[in-house]
């Protein structure tokens, strides 16, 4: 969240004030690589998050949107970008990143420059669900920030980079590596479709003229000269972006809405007695209801209720590659988590436990899910899936992954509850399995009773030679 007056002791906004127009940590360029990757044109609604000046919006509305909205809490950049911006269908909405008030699916392309590395983890959450509320089915977000290298970086490292970036801007800085960008995007319902790192050169001398002209350049540093202050404030901000170039770029990603919010970050984890409490609960729901509500209605004539059966289990599908390529045995995190009663918002997470997931090739072209006996030392019931899926081929670097009347069942191994165990022959699936990573993530519904949940993340195992 930004907040609603300027704090002009803040880094950005003292380079602001000495003429420094672009704000962003890759600067113009990378700006203008990261929109020509989203290929805004006349069909396109477009809103940004955190204008700031409105350099970015200019290079936006040049590409004459269908519209562009600008969300600026700050009242003083808001009124900044209504008088920089110049653009017939342009509106400035005052409102949160997180909570902008805008309709559902009102946008095919939103992005925020310079303002996720300055929130706290469940904040990032939320501004990038947000986007991915705003945004149509295969729209696009796009990011500009500060990344952490290497990608294996250590904590220590992490948090100096932190405390230095944090106590030379005079703001809260949380930069992250790059797969935790990645992450954020991908638990959030994308996919990333693009990426670009380049130096962390804001206020080289070199880069200074390539954002703001010669002219421009000459004004920054006259000022500068004339105000010990300012000089002594940018000085010390250059000297840490140089203490940490070999550790610190810019970045920009572009990703694709999926549909699939892979992480339920307004989940509540349970801790201690109420762990206890919940799971009494929900073994009491799972197998306390009567008989007849325990089994799907469908159990007994499965075979003709399978959709399309002969699509996949008869005929070629022409996916066998793509079978290939995704079949393996997956190191993989599965996380058991409780719905609301439309089975759409996340409400509780209740307990998630490793296991090695098998996915195996059918010779048509589907694969095959197998769970056995997926257990936790908090989870009241041994759980087994059995699913076939089939596969989409994108342009991009996934593939898609869907899954219709897979069975559940459910076993106590002889501990003799004493009633009906559920089970389901209805369950679904939905995800997607990323090409250069070898990884899948997915939702699983199973479709018990009880809305329950199973958010995959698997990693595909390397064969030994």
């Amino acid at each position: 969240m930004t907040e609603k007056k300027m704090n002009m002791e803040q880094g950005h906004w003292v380079l602001a004030k000495l003429g420094k127009r672009v704000l962003r940590p890759g600067g113009r360029e990378l700006t203008a690589q990261m929109l020509e990757a989203m290929n805004i044109n006349e069909t396109d609604d477009v809103v940004e998050f955190a204008p700031g000046l409105g350099q970015t919006a200019r290079l936006t509305v040049a590409h004459k949107p269908h519209s562009y909205t600008a969300v600026e809490l700050n009242e003083e950049a808001a009124s900044r970008v209504r008088h920089n911006v110049n653009y017939a269908n342009m509106r400035v909405v005052a409102a949160d990143a997180a909570q902008t008030g805008l309709p559902d699916a009102c946008a095919t392309k939103v992005y925020g420059e310079a303002m996720l590395t300055m929130q706290s983890a469940p904040q990032k959450n939320a501004i990038v669900r947000e986007a991915a509320r705003l945004l149509k089915a295969g729209g696009l977000y796009a990011i500009h920030e500060i990344v952490i290298c290497p990608d294996d970086a250590g904590s220590e490292l992490q948090r100096t980079i932190e405390k230095d970036l944090a106590h030379s801007i005079k703001t809260n800085v949380r930069p992250l590596t790059l797969s935790a960008w990645r992450a954020v995007l991908e638990e959030n319902g994308f996919e990333v479709v693009w990426t670009k790192q380049s130096p962390m050169h804001l206020l080289e001398w070199r880069r200074v003229v390539a954002d703001e002209g010669w002219g421009g350049f000459l004004r920054i540093v006259w000022r500068m000269l004339r105000n010990a202050s300012a000089r002594k404030r940018v000085l010390h901000m250059r000297s840490i972006f140089r203490k940490h170039d070999k550790n610190i770029q810019a970045i920009s990603m572009v990703a694709r809405k999926t549909g699939l919010a892979m992480v339920a970050h307004n989940i509540s984890p349970l801790r201690g007695a109420t762990i206890g409490l919940a799971l009494a609960l929900l073994t009491t729901t799972l197998v306390g209801a009567c008989t007849d509500d325990m089994h799907s209605p469908d159990l007994e004539r499965a075979d003709q209720l399978l959709p399309n059966r002969n699509e996949y289990a008869d005929s070629n599908l022409h996916t066998q590659a793509q079978a290939k390529l995704v079949a393996g045995l997956y190191d993989s995190r599965l996380d058991l988590i409780y719905y609301d009663a439309d089975r759409v918002t996340p409400r509780l997470y209740f307990t998630g436990g490793d296991a090695i997931v098998p996915l195996i090739a059918n010779n048509n072209g589907w694969l095959q899910l197998r769970v056995v006996d997926f257990h936790t030392q908090f989870m009241p019931l041994y759980m087994s899936i059995n699913m076939k899926l089939l596969l989409t081929d994108t342009p991009s670097d996934t593939i898609r992954l869907a899954g219709k009347d897979g069975s559940v069942h459910t076993s106590d191994h002889g501990k003799t509850i004493g009633l009906p165990l559920p089970e389901s022959d209805d369950a679904e699936m939905e995800g997607f399995y990323i090409k250069s990573k070898g990884e899948i993530y997915a939702i699983i519904d199973l479709m018990l009773p009880v809305p329950m949940k199973i958010r995959w993340h698997g990693k595909k195992q390397i064969p030994t030679p």
